[in-house]
């Protein structure tokens, strides 16, 4: 069938001048649920028309061209947790062939010096980053470096960057940090990418290597090399006694057999004896065998062997029974009971009845 050429132009030219639109790393969503909430994030549910033109791929026609400008400089926007990346589209592109590599982001500086001031040379040091849609302002020079403002296209899939070296007159060479206005929530500090926030990073942050400080112990040797420490250390091969705290006969801990009274203590070992004057078992293991010296865990033959302090010796506490005086009795005993002399009057029970009994000395009564 032969459609005519005149139709074909007409209906081809209402999709001029659109936009064709992507979500980063959102292949897997529903498109019909893309292109509803896309119009319901740009408030164009009824004033506008979008086109699935292919895996990801949407295109979008404004029917009023403010909402065409209004959308773009928005950018970047956001919808279903996932960046939206879209390019200028008109009738005879390939829908295929878009890359979707950049965003246009605002872009301030930090550290401009007086013969950077002008509009060219901002510039140029924001060219860095990608190309450069406008700068502002255009015919004044600012009151701060910081009030500079450049809308650049940076690449989406490559982390942001974050300054450049600058060549002054006098200074020599110095740092021009960027600073980005306006990004999105999907932005990550650690990475510096676009598309996800730090609790989802998958990209190692750069760490720096410091070398670590090597101590060696006795019988080992360290092999250096200039300024950097030794990667490795050999040990010497005539130390054939253990120098280690953990290589000497670990001992039997109290607790083992105390909560099982089936299993008996060892504790039959000797100190290990030092070689050599620096070589000496680590004072932690003596504090532990004093522990257990002084839970009555050695005998006293076996704590002159081992040349500890004898177990301290504390005087038992007298056990003290507070005595009571029975309320049944009738004539109580002041000695025993001091508390029932300073009363008025006692009460006795006869035939569970109470009576008072008057004391040697009655209150006066007035």
């Amino acid at each position: 069938m032969q459609i005519p050429n005149h139709l074909l132009q007409n209906t081809g030219a209402q999709w001029n001048n659109t936009i064709i639109l992507t979500l980063l790393h959102g292949g897997h969503l529903n498109p019909n649920l893309v292109m509803r909430s896309v119009k319901t994030k740009w408030s164009v549910r009824e004033s506008s028309d979008i086109l699935r033109a292919g895996a990801n791929r949407f295109i979008c026609r404004f029917h009023k061209p403010e909402d065409h400008t209004r959308i773009w400089e928005k950018q970047p926007l956001q919808v279903l947790g996932h960046i939206i990346v879209f390019e200028a589209f008109s009738t005879g592109m390939n829908a295929n062939t878009i890359g979707f590599k950049t965003v246009p982001l605002w872009m301030s500086f930090t550290g401009l010096e007086l013969e950077h001031h002008s509009t060219e040379i901002v510039e140029m040091i924001a060219s860095v980053v990608g190309p450069v849609n406008e700068v502002l302002p255009v015919e004044m020079i600012p009151r701060t470096a910081e009030e500079y403002r450049v809308n650049v296209n940076v690449k989406v899939i490559q982390p942001l960057i974050q300054g450049t070296k600058v060549n002054t007159l006098i200074k020599g060479e110095i740092w021009v940090g960027f600073k980005y206005n306006g990004l999105p929530s999907l932005y990550c500090i650690i990475c510096f990418r676009l598309g996800h926030d730090r609790a989802n990073c998958q990209f190692l942050a750069i760490k720096e290597e410091i070398p670590l400080l090597m101590i060696a112990y006795h019988g080992e040797t360290e092999e250096a090399a200039g300024n950097n420490q030794a990667s490795s250390f050999q040990p010497a091969a005539d130390v054939t006694t253990p120098t280690w705290p953990h290589e000497v006969n670990p001992l039997s801990s109290p607790f083992l057999f105390m909560s099982n009274p089936s299993i008996e203590p060892n504790i039959e070992y000797e100190m290990p004896q030092a070689q050599y004057p620096s070589e000496s078992p680590d004072s932690s293991l003596k504090k532990i065998v004093q522990v257990w010296s002084e839970a009555g865990l050695l005998s006293n033959d076996e704590i002159e062997d081992l040349g500890l302090d004898p177990p301290t010796i504390t005087k038992p506490i007298p056990n003290f029974t507070p005595h009571y005086p029975n309320p049944t009795e009738i004539n109580p005993d002041p000695t025993t009971t001091p508390n029932l002399i300073s009363l008025s009057s006692t009460y006795t029970t006869a035939d569970s009845q109470f009576s008072p009994i008057e004391t040697e000395n009655p209150p006066e009564t007035v």
